[in-house]
């Protein structure tokens, strides 16, 4: 588990804390998540549901979920990167939000089977 708790400096009410399961793919699913609602304003579950990629030096492949287009998958080759493609699920990340207007978001992994999802 690789947390990740991020605070609004303009708003004290707003906080997200962004969480995974993963092994090596732990902290790249944290990023792209807390990336995708704390830069992007996606919604959590918009954020976890996204596909993602997972780059490693040994062994110096690329992972990229099958979600990705093939026109992406073959710009990253054409870069030099070796290139494997994956089902989603090799990482398993939650989000908890509690947004400026005091709601809160609550989002477990929801690309995975017998996940409890949102």
């Amino acid at each position: 588990m690789a947390p990740l708790i991020a605070a609004s400096k303009t708003n004290p009410d707003e906080l997200a804390i962004f969480g995974a399961a993963g092994g090596s793919r732990i902290i790249t699913a944290v990023a792209q998540i807390a990336l995708n609602v704390l830069q992007r304003n996606r919604s959590t579950y918009a954020a976890v549901q996204q596909a993602r990629l997972h780059d490693q030096l040994i062994p110096n492949v690329l992972s990229m979920e099958l979600d990705y287009d093939n026109g992406t998958v073959q710009a990253m080759r054409d870069k030099g990167h070796v290139v494997e493609r994956v089902p989603p699920g090799h990482s398993s990340a939650c989000v908890v939000r509690r947004r400026g207007d005091g709601a809160f978001e609550a989002v477990a992994e929801v690309r995975q089977r017998n996940s409890a999802g949102m």
